[in-house]
């Protein structure tokens, strides 16, 4: 019995002694761990010297400024919901398909070259290319999905989608990128491109094509008809702070006030839309509003204006469309 403890304790050392070894072993020897691909470029920065006309256009566009976007901010600048569209991870990288996420860095960029074109180790357009950045093509870029990670959270790629718009191959770009001739590099040959500087609210004539306002007297009333005929989508556009109002004022011979009226088009928060609903103009929605015209009505002015934040004065409000009907 005890020459078989004097063996099995042996065996037991030996094995032991084995083991020490090899992981001294092991600790000696390089272990290899996958990494991830290092980003090709670490800031939008980056693409200013080959792309330079493409810059000027984003540092004159209001995504190079998302994150420091006036209404944003006087919502709330915290509210991570709003955070992720306004200083997003690249798009390609989280999947056009997914919601946007927020980046860890570089916040004052608001959204620019990498957060759309970046793809970890490459980047991608709607042409593949052989410069610096060696960009692949991407046909998603011709068409609106590639706007959906930020624009389809307040639900305007399903309006865009149920339009005759969508349906005839009309996309986000078409409106809200116009073509312009310029090289795609600097120092290139000029050719057609969409430019980076993008339409929106921002531009009064985009507005004025968006919505046509008319009016007239039809008996004893004022008809007053707006329609959404140039978007493709729902205005004011999809952010809640936005408003388009109608004011309206009959007015005596002498100039006198008699009536004023006040439409209201916006649309509120979603936890708020339970008891008060949008009054946003949908694509392709005429509304109709009629008031009673007071006695002694001599004229009415009309004036369509837009706001950028709601609680503006409406005095400070941009004017899309004016009119004077003498009655």
């Amino acid at each position: 019995m005890g020459v078989l403890r004097v063996v099995l304790g042996l065996g037991v050392a030996c094995g032991l002694a084995l083991f020490v070894v090899r992981v001294r072993s092991l600790a000696r020897e390089p272990i290899a761990i996958a990494s991830a691909p290092a980003p090709l470029f670490a800031t939008n920065e980056s693409c200013r010297a080959c792309h330079r006309e493409i810059w000027d256009e984003w540092q004159a566009d209001e995504h190079s400024r998302a994150w420091f976007n006036e209404p944003f901010l006087a919502q709330d600048p915290k509210k991570s919901e709003c955070n992720a569209c306004h200083a997003s991870r690249p798009i390609l990288e989280v999947g056009l398909a997914q919601p946007a996420e927020i980046r860890a860095a570089r916040f004052e960029e608001g959204i620019g070259c990498l957060e759309c074109h970046a793809n970890v180790d490459h980047v991608e357009g709607p042409n593949g290319g052989t410069g610096a950045c060696a960009p692949r093509a991407n046909a998603a870029f011709r068409t609106s999905e590639v706007c959906a990670p930020c624009h389809a959270a307040h639900g305007t790629l399903d309006e865009w989608r149920a339009t005759s718009f969508a349906a005839v191959g009309v996309t986000c770009q078409t409106c809200h990128m116009p073509e312009v001739t310029r090289p795609s590099a600097t120092g290139g040959a000029p050719r057609r491109v969409r430019s980076h500087r993008m339409r929106t609210q921002a531009d009064v004539t985009m507005l004025q094509e968006a919505v046509r306002l008319e009016a007239r007297v039809e008996g004893e009333e004022l008809v007053v008809r707006l329609a959404n005929v140039g978007a493709a989508h729902a205005v004011p556009g999809e952010i809640f702070n936005r408003e388009l109002f109608l004011a309206t004022r009959v007015l005596a011979r002498d100039g006198s006030e008699l009536a004023a009226f006040r439409e209201s088009l916006r649309t509120v928060r979603r936890e708020q839309r339970a008891s008060g609903p949008s009054t946003q103009l949908a694509a392709g929605e005429e509304r109709r509003f009629e008031y009673a015209l007071p006695a002694g009505a001599a004229a009415a002015e009309l004036l369509l204006g837009y706001k950028r934040f709601y609680l503006i004065p409406d005095e400070e409000a941009v004017r899309v469309h004016a009119q004077r009907l003498e009655l």
